[in-house]
């Protein structure tokens, strides 16, 4: 198949400081052990303006932090009734309403970890787009699908279902999804290929089909693509 690289792409939000904090909102019924096993780690117990639970700072990667933390709440089985957020900035944060405005269950906060990779990706450009040729009855090939993988740091491959969850918890699905789109374009027409290209989409996360299929219209103009070459691919999850 052919592949290529995207272009260096999207600001994340869940790496962009230099420091962050993790708060861990804590209900009463928080179990003594637990508190202690978390102030052991580092957090700090907050009991001002409002504010009950356990807050401690971490650096840019803050994924191992945070998998220490929610090892403590599974251990002792409160993670899901404990709400987390994930706040950057130098200063501690004291404000509820800030902290509020970042609360989440502390599962999705984990399901954040557990993505950060594909933010490693974008950024080191190992985010990769794929065309596999489509066959017609006659043994011919009728067409290109493009489909995403990116590349491991320790060079495996990451499968197309893997993105799309990663992209969902970061919530950045619909970046990626474009990105992907005008990617397979360029590197169709950069290949000299013929036939039709089939695009994989969500169509669930358009929120304004106009704006999104004239990006698609100004990629396929600026690569010399024929518009009806084009074949947007409802994947089976949607």
């Amino acid at each position: 198949p052919q592949a290529c690289m995207t272009a260096k792409p999207l600001n994340l939000p869940w790496n962009q400081s230099s420091q962050y904090w993790l708060c861990v909102l804590a209900p009463s019924s928080l179990p003594a052990q637990a508190q202690d096993k978390l102030k052991a780690l580092g957090l700090w117990d907050v009991q001002e303006g409002g504010l009950t639970g356990f807050v401690v700072s971490a650096e840019q990667d803050w994924g191992p932090r945070w998998a220490q933390i929610y090892g403590v709440l599974r251990e002792f089985a409160v993670e899901d009734r404990v709400f987390a957020a994930v706040i950057p900035g130098d200063g501690a944060p004291l404000d509820p309403a800030l902290i509020d405005q970042y609360r989440k269950p502390a599962a999705d906060v984990q399901a954040i970890a557990d993505s950060l990779w594909l933010g490693d990706a974008l950024m080191n450009d190992r985010l990769l787009c794929y065309l596999q040729p489509v066959m017609n009855g006659r043994g011919g090939v009728f067409g290109y699908e493009s489909f995403a993988r990116a590349r491991a740091e320790d060079g495996g491959v990451i499968g197309g279902w893997e993105i799309v969850r990663a992209c969902r918890a970061l919530s950045i699905h619909h970046a990626v999804d474009r990105q992907l789109q005008i990617q397979a374009i360029k590197t169709f027409a950069g290949a000299g290929l013929s036939g039709v290209l089939f695009i994989n989409f969500l169509p669930g996360f358009i929120q304004r089909p106009e704006v999104y299929l004239e990006g698609l219209t100004e990629a396929v103009r600026a690569h010399g693509v024929v518009p009806k070459q084009v074949a947007l691919d409802v994947t089976n999850s949607e």
